[in-house]
C-alpha cells in the first residue's frame, strides 16, 4: 500500500458512491435509449464511454508503472474476463453488432458485476487503482445494460451457446496463462483478496468445477427471460 492512500473496504462509502452513479449512469443512458435513440449527446456518450473501456489497460498499466506498484509483465496481461468483456463492450458500443453486444451482456452482468459488487481492489479513493478498477467495472455493466434495455439489442436464442463458448475459450486461456507464468487470471488458482462468492466453491479440481458450474447456470439465467418473452409475443 502506498503512503496516505486507505485501505479499500467494500460497501464502503466510497464504494457506495460508485455504485450510486453506476446506476444513475446505466438508467439515464437506457431511458435516452428508449426515448431518443437517435440522440446526438446518447452517441457521444457511447463513443466516449467505448474509448474509455478500449483504453483502460493500457491505462492501467500506466497507472501502476506511475505509482509504483507495478509488479511484472506476467501480472498485467489482459488475461482477466473483464478485459475481455471491455473489449466487447467497446465494440459493441461503436458498431452495435449483436455478437459483440450479446458478449457485453453475458460477461459484463456475469461476471464484471460480481466484480463491481464485491471489488477485489486493496487501494481507496483517491489512488489510481481506484478509478480504473471502477472504470473497468462500472463501465461494462453500464454498456451491457444500456446496450440490451436502451438500445433493445436483446440476447436470441443462439446468443446462450455463444456466450458458453466464448466463456470457455476464456478459462482455458486464462488455466493455459496461469500455468505457464505461475499467475492466478481468472481466479483461477486461488480467490480473490477481497470477499466472493468464489470463496464457497471448494478447493482444486472441485473448485475449478464449481465455476465452471456457476458460470454455466448465470448464463442461463441471463438468457432464458429473454427467450420465454419472445415465446410469448
Amino acid at each position: 500500500m502506498t503512503a496516505n492512500t486507505a485501505a479499500f473496504h467494500t460497501f464502503s462509502a466510497s464504494h457506495w458512491a460508485v455504485l450510486a452513479l453506476t446506476a444513475a449512469a446505466a438508467t439515464w443512458m437506457v431511458r435516452c435509449g428508449r426515448t431518443d435513440p437517435n440522440s446526438h449527446i446518447l452517441r457521444r456518450t457511447e463513443i466516449l464511454l467505448a474509448i474509455a473501456l478500449l483504453a483502460h489497460w493500457p491505462l492501467d498499466v500506466l497507472a501502476k508503472l506511475a505509482t509504483g506498484t507495478f509488479g511484472s509483465w506476467q501480472e498485467v496481461l489482459p488475461m482477466y474476463l473483464c478485459n475481455w468483456a471491455c473489449v466487447a463492450c467497446g465494440i459493441a458500443l461503436l458498431t452495435h453488432r449483436r455478437i459483440a453486444c450479446e458478449l457485453a451482456w453475458f460477461w459484463g452482468i456475469a461476471a464484471t458485476l460480481q466484480g463491481l459488487l464485491t471489488p477485489a481492489l486493496l487501494l481507496d479513493f483517491p489512488h489510481p487503482a481506484w478509478f480504473t478498477f471502477f472504470l473497468q467495472h462500472s463501465g461494462v455493466v453500464i454498456a451491457a445494460v444500456a446496450l440490451v434495455f436502451g438500445r433493445q439489442i436483446k440476447p436470441t436464442r443462439g446468443s446462450w451457446w455463444l456466450a458458453i463458448l466464448g466463456t470457455e475459450a476464456y478459462f482455458f486461456a486464462a488455466l493455459g496463462t496461469n500455468s505457464l507464468l505461475g499467475t492466478n487470471y481468472g481466479f483461477l488458482n486461488e480467490t480473490p483478496s477481497q470477499p466472493s462468492l468464489l470463496d464457497w466453491m471448494g478447493t482444486g479440481w472441485t473448485y475449478l468445477l464449481a465455476i465452471q458450474a456457476a458460470g454455466f447456470i448465470a448464463m442461463t439465467l441471463l438468457w432464458l427471460p429473454f427467450q420465454k418473452r419472445a415465446a410469448n409475443q
